[in-house]
């Protein structure tokens, strides 16, 4: 089972004072051969990143599965992100794409954001338990 693993979760697994079950959660899914990304998580990774990190970093994911993102993804990315908001929920548009992506591969989400909770409740998003 391909596990898409967010950007949040990458963040608290990479952090000295993370928190060590999500930093478990993660090592055990990439050694397992089951992290997969897409390619707005790598774009918000190698954003936050420092100089001597990019490198690293970018040959380190190009080993991960990588779930493609097609124009039906923004599509039903925006059209969640309009359901939601009419409810009075505004999200970030990558969140939306994310979760998108997750649901339609079949992939549960490896989060540390409140955001796909919310998400979870409008559509069917399933978050990966930690």
């Amino acid at each position: 089972m391909s596990v898409l693993v967010d950007t949040s979760a990458w963040i608290e697994s990479f952090r000295i004072s993370g928190d060590p079950g999500m930093k478990r959660m993660v090592a055990s899914t990439v050694q397992e051969g089951n992290a997969s990304i897409t390619g707005i998580i790598v774009a918000e990774l190698l954003r936050g990143a420092k100089e001597r990190e990019l490198a690293p970093l970018q040959e380190n994911l190009s080993l991960l599965q990588m779930l493609p993102t097609t124009d039906d993804h923004y599509i039903a990315a925006g059209i969640l992100g309009s359901r939601m908001r009419r409810s009075g929920h505004t999200l970030p548009t990558a969140d939306l794409l994310i979760a998108t992506i997750a649901i339609a591969y079949g992939s549960p989400l490896l989060c540390r954001d409140r955001h796909f909770d919310l998400i979870a409740e409008f559509a069917e998003l399933r978050i990966y338990p930690c």
